[in-house]
């Protein structure tokens, strides 16, 4: 028989088996860890298609690059953020698949248990004090981005620094939860292989429930902490009290602004360059609110927070607010009251 005519079988099976990816632990699922791992799953293959958008970018930069003879630093700048929104999800995207590279010459050689154990104390004690402590930070780091306007310091870059930032609190929460639901089908694991015995199934679903409420509350508690970044500062809001109504100074002791459920989009207008596309409304609770009149004479009779405009101590109030922020420019542009400051104190 002719060497052309031998046929080789490969047993895929048996080649995985052999693999470094072979030795892998099949944990127990649980019920709150297959719907975390199919909201994520989900999450990451929607995000997975970035990564055509970034090889149209690259391939249209190279194409510029020869046949028009240069790109844009915005267009370079766009495929490193890209990059990063990519690589940081997926990371989060290899934990709950469980393709993370291991040292597999040690583990190989340790029992089921033992590998389960030291995966447990590397969730806990490594995992999610890191994505408790990058969350931590990066707050205030987003924060600081948006109110001072980042944006990249070469001539022609992208603008809303703060944007990209605020992906590392998106990616270490989305690494968060993957950990999370990987330490639950470890537990589970644990649970059996210590003698744990099944518990009846009201008892497991509302262990469940009661997890899947905390994560809910870590999850939301972040973003909520990232919504203030777009509040309204008190020296805009004295500003804004101030000209709407002629006063020579306010000061505004503290401030409570909760944004109202109302997101308005509008266009750009070409007339009004500074017009800006989002509105985002808001509600301010203010307190120890000092002012003076511009124009006392004028306007002897007129009172803000019930108090008369010629003195204000330790007024305070509610107002509403619209701050309009364009996203092309990178900054808020207006603030905007949307309630009479002489009346707010009654409502």
């Amino acid at each position: 028989m002719s060497i052309s005519d031998t046929k080789i079988e490969i047993d895929l099976d048996q080649v995985e088996e052999s693999s470094a990816r072979g030795h892998g632990l099949d944990f127990p699922r649980t019920w709150l860890s297959d719907r975390l791992e199919w909201f994520l799953g989900g999450l990451g293959s929607v995000v997975s298609f970035i990564w055509i958008a970034l090889v149209l970018i690259i391939v249209g930069t190279v194409a510029m690059r020869h046949f028009v003879g240069g790109n844009t630093i915005a267009i370079e700048e766009a495929q490193w953020h890209l990059y990063a929104f990519g690589f940081l999800i997926g990371i989060g995207y290899a934990i709950i698949h469980d393709s993370h590279v291991r040292v597999d010459v040690l583990a190989s050689h340790f029992k089921p248990t033992t590998r389960a154990i030291i995966e447990f104390l590397g969730i806990v004690l490594i995992i999610l004090p890191t994505v408790w402590l990058v969350v931590t930070y990066a707050i205030p780091f987003v924060q600081t981005a948006f109110v001072r306007a980042e944006r990249s310091a070469s001539p022609g870059g992208l603008s809303n620094r703060w944007l990209i930032k605020a992906v590392i609190i998106f990616a270490f929460v989305y690494i968060g939860l993957a950990a999370f639901s990987r330490l639950l089908r470890v537990t589970a694991f644990l649970y059996d292989r210590f003698g744990g015995v099944m518990l009846p199934y009201g008892i497991r679903m509302g262990i469940n429930a009661t997890l899947l409420v905390g994560i809910i509350a870590v999850v939301i508690t972040p973003f909520q902490q990232v919504s203030t970044v777009f509040a309204p500062q008190d020296r805009d809001i004295a500003r804004a009290i101030a000209g709407a109504y002629d006063l020579r100074r306010v000061s505004i002791g503290e401030t409570d602004c909760a944004m109202r459920p109302s997101l308005r989009f509008g266009a750009v207008s070409a007339d009004e360059p500074r017009t800006a596309p989002i509105v985002f409304g808001w509600k301010c609770t203010l307190s120890g609110v000092t002012f003076n009149n511009a124009d006392i004479q004028a306007r002897p009779d007129e009172t803000i927070f019930g108090l008369p405009l010629t003195s204000g101590p330790d007024a305070s109030g509610v107002i509403w607010l619209e701050s309009r922020y364009n996203p092309i420019s990178g900054f808020r542009v207006r603030l905007e009251l949307t309630s009479d400051p002489r009346l707010a104190d009654k409502s």
